[in-house]
């Protein structure tokens, strides 16, 4: 078994790739499998043979039987990440679940890892009590899986109405509309107080979104933007949630 060949410096990479078809070709009843990232390996061979390379043709000589594996789909997330949920209330266990899952999707196990953990390193950095909403654990870990399929940290997009193609281009209509679709919800299903669409507070996705919209509106009357919500707490929520905001911007 050879892993994370795509990972080594390219002329590296591909005299492995050589040598393991030179020594083991002729050699029965062994089989070698090869885990590698084919786009990395293409750009090892271009960048060795030429762009003129058929990559393709190269493989075969050396690859005969290959498929492709996908992200595959993570699950208990509770479970798994026990360290770091420990720190909130977490009341709705299969809707954490769920929402965990769609906001991950389309990113490898060993990403999400490290957004685990480096959501759990910045909340332990700055918490100042024991338990937390689950609604600050719902923005931790959506912003930094927003950060990783844009490589910036900008939720405006999330709350907002207006069309945002780029955004929409890099990540995907789907992923988009799923999580477009949890401000859009409240938005379309809620009723209002002073013209103000209401977020349950007990409701940790809505509480999300309130949060989301206070990054950059002021909370005032508690409300922020378009947005209202009831409990006391959330302005303290806010002003946590502001504090690893920014933090993940640099």
């Amino acid at each position: 078994m050879v892993d994370e060949l795509d990972r080594c410096l390219p002329l590296y990479a591909i005299k492995v790739l050589e040598r393991i078809h030179h020594v083991f070709n002729e050699i029965e009843n062994v089989v070698v499998i090869v885990a590698m990232e084919k786009k990395q390996i293409s750009n090892s061979l271009h960048q060795i043979y030429g762009d003129e390379m058929d990559v393709d043709r190269y493989l075969k000589k050396i690859i005969a039987f290959s498929f492709k594996l996908d992200n595959g789909s993570a699950h208990n997330f509770i479970e798994k990440y026990a360290s770091y949920m420990e720190m909130f209330d977490i009341k709705e266990r299969d809707g954490l679940e769920e929402f965990l899952k769609e906001i991950t999707a389309n990113i490898d196990i060993r990403t999400q890892e490290k957004i685990f953990e480096k959501a759990e390193n910045l909340h332990r950095l700055l918490a100042t009590q024991k338990k937390m909403d689950s609604g600050i654990l719902a923005f931790e870990i959506l912003t930094l899986c927003i950060k990783e399929k844009l490589s910036v940290v900008d939720l405006r997009w999330v709350i907002e109405r207006s069309g945002y193609p780029n955004v929409e281009n890099k990540i995907g209509k789907v992923y988009f509309n799923t999580i477009r679709n949890y401000a859009k919800h409240i938005i379309d299903h809620s009723y209002t107080i002073n013209s103000k669409f209401v977020c349950e507070a007990d409701q940790f996705i809505e509480r999300m979104v309130f949060i989301i919209a206070g990054l950059t509106n002021e909370y005032k009357n508690k409300a922020c933007e378009k947005f209202y919500c009831e409990d006391e707490e959330i302005e303290k929520d806010l002003i946590f949630s502001r504090k690893i905001y920014e933090l993940l911007k640099i």
